[in-house]
């Protein structure tokens, strides 16, 4: 819609590259600009604990769970972010994530079906407890194997999201 809005939309058109490539770039750069400043923070607080216990182990141990657990989610919330408003009002799509995040994972089983006790949680908590033992959100049981479940169905239906994106705009913009 901002591409619209700003009539850069008609450049993209007119330039080469297919429409797929260019919602996998914004899908990307979005997620990249997004993961900066909590990479920045969560740098920060790694280098304190090195500080403080003086193990420089802790760096590829954070690295690491940064990877399985932050990083699954982001993906996927980045690319509904980037797919969604291309087909609602960008609003009503904020309205809707909100609730999702907190419905999808901070919300504890209790009478309403939720996602949040699901692999497909993006929160982290099969990754988190699967791999380091620690149980964050309403995930109270997870294995090994559900983690890598969970971070790989995370970060298949991204990329599904985006590519079903790119097919819908095509439909769109051949009808137009």
């Amino acid at each position: 819609q901002r591409d619209r809005r700003t009539k850069v939309d008609e450049i993209f058109t007119a330039t080469p590259g297919s429409q797929t490539a260019r919602l996998y770039g914004k899908f990307l750069g979005t997620s990249l600009a997004t993961l900066l400043p909590i990479l920045l923070f969560y740098c920060i607080g790694i280098a304190v604990i090195g500080a403080k216990t003086g193990n420089l182990q802790v760096i590829p141990i954070a690295i690491g769970a940064f990877a399985a657990i932050s990083l699954p989610g982001l993906l996927f919330v980045g690319a509904c972010s980037v797919a969604f408003p291309a087909f609602i009002w960008v609003p009503i799509y904020q309205f809707c994530l909100v609730g999702y995040w907190f419905w999808g994972n901070l919300y504890k089983p209790r009478g309403i079906p939720t996602i949040s006790n699901t692999i497909l949680t993006p929160a982290g908590g099969y990754m988190s407890l699967g791999f380091y033992g620690i149980s964050i959100f309403p995930v109270e049981h997870a294995t090994k194997i559900q983690g890598i479940e969970s971070l790989a169905l995370l970060v298949v239906l991204a990329l599904l999201v985006v590519w079903i994106a790119s097919l819908l705009l095509k439909v769109k913009q051949s009808r137009a």
